[in-house]
């Protein structure tokens, strides 16, 4: 039994799967303490996801010492690398664009670009561009409209003198 174990890397799994958990409750914590810096209403979201990443860290934690055979063991990741690694950068640029042109036309550049990085088996075309192009707009102004009239959320709109 041992030595089967040892023989799937539970040890190292273990390991990976504490440091894992302890990392994202600490990226919890941290979200909680930040939020403190919003109103009432605006922190609520902020605080619910840093309680879900500690909740869920010390259920990891848990679960790798209490039912280390309920977590699978962790493989080498399959699938591009790369594609996923762009998809984190278009968020990054996202994010950094968001105060200067506004929610609206970065979510839309950001849906487009994102759909480059899914794996297709499809040939791109032009209809298939302006489908993404439409789908994207569609989303991100439903996601606009219904986070500011409905929700009283402000979402950062254009500074650039050009488009004011």
């Amino acid at each position: 039994m041992a030595s089967r174990l040892s023989d799937t890397g539970r040890g190292k799994d273990r390991t990976t799967n504490t440091l894992a958990g302890l990392v994202f409750a600490a990226f919890g914590t941290w979200v909680i303490w930040n939020s403190r810096q919003f109103e009432s209403s605006g922190s609520v979201t902020p605080i619910f996801i840093g309680t879900a990443l500690i909740i869920l860290s010390f259920s990891l934690i848990a679960t790798s010492f209490l039912a280390p055979r309920a977590i699978p063991s962790i493989e080498v990741p399959s699938g591009s690398l790369a594609r996923r690694a762009i998809g984190a950068v278009i968020i990054v640029v996202w994010v950094a664009l968001l105060p200067h042109l506004g929610f609206l036309p970065t979510s839309i550049a950001a849906f487009i670009a994102l759909s480059f990085t899914v794996p297709t088996a499809e040939v791109w075309t032009v209809r298939k561009f302006v489908w993404h192009v439409v789908t994207a707009t569609a989303v991100a102004t439903l996601f606009w409209f219904t986070l500011t009239s409905y929700l009283g959320i402000a979402l950062p709109e254009t500074q650039l003198p050009f488009f004011s």
